[in-house]
């Protein structure tokens, strides 16, 4: 049974802890400083209204000690010589005395010799307990001495009800005091922990980015205690990790790249291909107004584009005469094995996509996915014509180049099925004003930077994942 009470009591105190563990620090904090706060304020009221309540009582008990007193004092001649008159007019003089509820002078026999209510004159003087004790009066006597002999006793009886009264506005105002004391500390206590603890919410909130993958973020904390000695060591890690992660990223896209040269290695009739896609696809872009960050990672997906050609055979990347079935749906996987290359490194998903897409049609009839009209990225469908039209205009294995006047007429005739129409139009014009004229001068001019990039997939002011351009690059191969 014990075992089973300590069992229980364990549970509550489990649910009490993972309660309060559901609250914030701040609200932890200000709810912990106001009910300190509330304690105080609830003692303060107890002790003042004590205080205030012994000093009414000792005011009417030195009224009560002085009027019974008085009253007894001048008693003395008229008790011992039956003045009924001087007797009367001095009880009258007392009980026209605020607070006075009656007064009674009795002989040394305890009899009433004269009264406020003249029903009880005569009779003998009762000061029971139950009197003595009623919260509405208080009872006070004063004995009447003759040459030293005691004659008789003064009564007065004060009632309580004025002090009761003061006692609960006192209580009243006191208590309006203590609400607003409470309430106005809170608010204060509030404040002066959200400042405390600013710091504390400064280097939380940086290091939630950091758990989120932003590696671009400082704790702004200015204190020199504890706390800033914590940034200080939080921002150099975050330098540190960012470095490291840089690095990372340098050495994948380093690798990947090197898979891309050994694709033209083993293609040497697309030599210069993924350059002169990267500059047609940058140029119809740039006219099509995309953000920045999404040029950037065209530029990269043109040179990646046919990564996955690595796992394709090199008898059919070269093999001059018509591939069979079986050889086309082997050549067709290229740009899942890109993306499958890829899409592994964060930073480089966006670029996975555009790799994936590149063979698409605008009519849904391409592939991988047979994708269709605007279900394929913008970029994506860009890629589409810069490759086709490099593609037309270069040597294969199984046909020489086209001539360009050809090669445009098939990007024509093709408007609407295999590539976006709004394209072929930019496209047409493009070719017309000669801006699709390619040149190692006109594709270092059209690259968004010069040397070695590396991507960074960022949590930024978008709330999503975007592009530090503010340090990207893109390397591009001299062409020979």
């Amino acid at each position: 049974l014990g075992r089973r009470v300590q069992v229980h009591r364990d549970q509550k105190i489990k649910k009490i802890e993972q309660w309060l563990s559901s609250f914030s620090l701040k609200l932890k904090m200000t709810l912990l400083f106001s009910l300190l706060l509330l304690a105080f304020g609830i003692i303060t009221l107890n002790v003042l209204l004590s205080y205030q309540k012994s000093i009414l009582t000792k005011a009417i008990k030195e009224k009560g000690e002085l009027l019974s007193s008085n009253m007894a004092r001048n008693a003395a001649h008229a008790l011992l010589t039956r003045n009924k008159l001087e007797l009367s007019v001095l009880v009258d003089a007392v009980k026209k005395t605020s607070g006075v509820e009656y007064c009674a002078i009795a002989d040394h026999r305890g009899i009433i010799q004269m009264h406020s209510d003249i029903r009880r004159i005569g009779k003998k003087i009762e000061v029971s307990p139950s009197l003595r004790d009623n919260r509405d009066t208080i009872y006070f006597s004063a004995p009447i001495i003759h040459r030293k002999k005691r004659v008789g006793t003064a009564y007065v009886v004060l009632s309580t009800r004025k002090m009761k009264a003061q006692l609960s506005s006192f209580k009243k105002n006191l208590i309006f005091f203590i609400v607003v004391f409470v309430i106005a500390g809170c608010g204060i206590l509030a404040w002066l922990i959200s400042l405390f603890l600013k710091p504390l919410e400064e280097l939380s909130s940086a290091a939630n980015k950091v758990g989120g993958g932003n590696l671009n973020v400082q704790a702004n904390v200015k204190s020199k205690d504890e706390v800033g000695q914590l940034a200080i060591t939080f921002n150099q890690m975050v330098i540190n990790l960012n470095s490291a992660y840089t690095e990372i990223e340098e050495g994948y896209l380093q690798a990947v790249q090197s898979l891309a040269m050994a694709v033209e290695a083993k293609d040497r009739y697309t030599k210069g291909h993924c350059d002169r896609v990267v500059f047609y696809s940058t140029v119809i872009a740039q006219h099509m107004n995309i953000a920045e960050k999404e040029i950037v990672e065209l530029q990269l997906a043109s040179q990646l584009h046919d990564i996955g050609k690595i796992g394709v055979p090199e008898a059919i990347l070269n093999k001059p005469e018509k591939l069979s079935p079986e050889e086309m749906k082997s050549i067709q996987k290229h740009p899942v094995i890109g993306y499958q290359i890829l899409s592994p490194a964060k930073f480089l998903r966006g670029v996975a996509k555009l790799v994936l897409e590149h063979h698409e049609r605008f009519d849904g009839k391409g592939y991988p996915n047979g994708k269709k009209g605007e279900e394929i990225s913008l970029a994506g469908r860009i890629l589409c014509i810069a490759d086709t039209f490099d593609a037309l205009t270069s040597n294969r294995p199984y046909r020489k180049g086209m001539p360009l006047d050809k090669s445009i007429s098939i990007i024509l005739k093709n408007k609407g099925s295999q590539f976006d129409p709004r394209l072929v139009d930019l496209f047409w014009n493009l070719v017309i004003e000669g801006e699709l004229e390619y040149s190692d001068g006109k594709r270092d001019q059209c690259l968004l930077k010069d040397h070695l990039p590396y991507l960074r997939i960022k949590e930024g002011e978008n709330g999503g994942q975007g592009i530090s351009t503010s340090t990207l690059h893109i390397e591009v191969r001299n062409s020979e």
